[in-house]
């Protein structure tokens, strides 16, 4: 990955987090991090992938269940557009 992608993942990943902690819409925060990805979807699966891995295996207890769902489904939707 490069040091672009690697920038790209962080603020994907931050923005997203924050996303989930404010309650935001789901539909609008994918579409805003679809905007902010720029095309390079394959970052944006990537942070979608690992943030939910990382839930899965370890689910922080003061994060609510709907992040762990939201971040499913962004990795479902994001992994269906890459084929």
């Amino acid at each position: 990955m490069s040091t672009a992608d690697q920038l790209l993942y962080s603020a994907l990943h931050g923005t997203a987090m924050r996303y989930a902690a404010d309650k935001r819409d789901f539909t609008e925060s994918i579409a805003e991090l679809r905007q902010l990805a720029g095309g390079r979807d394959h970052v944006l699966a990537e942070a979608a992938g690992i943030t939910a891995g990382s839930w899965y295996s370890q689910p922080p207890p003061q994060r609510s269940p709907r992040v762990l769902q939201s971040l499913s489904q962004a990795a479902e939707e994001i992994g269906e557009l890459l084929g």
